[in-house]
Formats: C-alpha cells, structure tokens, sequence
C-alpha cells in the first residue's frame, strides 16, 4: 500500500508547489494610466508624457507630437521601454515646442503593458499651462 500512496504524496505535493508557485507572483490588474503634462516655458510648451501604475510594472510607451501652421506640418516620434519606479509615477518623454497663435499642436502617447494598451492626448485647444491630459 505505500507504493500505491507514495505517489499520490508526491503528486499532492507537486501540485502544492506549482499552486504556490504561481500565487507568489501574481499578474497586477491594474491598467496603466498616461498622463500629457503641459508647462509654459520661454518662447513655447513643454510637454511631459508620464506613466503610472503599480511599482515594477513594465511596458512600452509610443509620443507623438504634431505642430501645423502657415509653414506647414511637422512630426516628431519617441518610443521606449520602462519600469514603474516605488514611486508610481514614471516620466519617459519630454519636448518643447516653439509656440505661434497661428500654429496648432497635438500630442498624442500610448501605453502597452501586459494588461493591454491605454492612451492619452491633448492638443491646441485644450494647451494651457498647468492643464494635463489623462486617459
């Protein structure tokens, strides 16, 4: 009878182990939030795009800035990985723009991360100092 038990022991313990293994490092559902944060700077706008969430969360992050006017249209693109710090709060993206009144501006950010995609936008109409775009 202990051959018969002794694997069933075993198998009880194996599938302990697997169960515990994988309640020690469980998947955060919490989604990630982005943020566009809008400053006045000399001459322009800075633009700050900052992700939050649980502390050790990774993903990726995509910026992209417009600007139009009489001159025409410009782009600029930023891309790249990160890990939410203890703190929260994480910003990957920084850029000033040259401010017209004949110009309009849209920045645009996405998130992707293991609990799927989120974004953020602001634009001319809504870029005042101290304003900040959220998802």
């Amino acid at each position: 009878m202990r051959t018969t038990w002794m694997p069933l022991v075993l198998a009880s313990l194996s599938l302990g182990c697997a169960v515990a293994s994988s309640a020690s490092t469980p998947e955060p559902s919490e989604k990630l939030k982005c943020e566009i944060r809008t400053q006045a700077v000399p001459g322009g706008l800075q633009f700050e795009g900052a992700v939050r969430g649980a502390a050790g969360r990774t993903g990726r992050y995509a910026v992209a800035v417009e600007k139009s006017g009489p001159g025409g249209t410009s782009q600029l693109s930023q891309d790249g990985d990160f890990a939410i710090p203890p703190s929260g709060s994480i910003a990957v993206s920084s850029t000033e723009l040259s401010v017209s009144a004949a110009e309009s501006y849209r920045v645009r950010m996405t998130v992707w991360s293991g609990s799927g995609q989120t974004g953020c936008e602001t634009h001319s109409a809504s870029l005042q100092p101290g304003k900040e775009g959220q998802s």
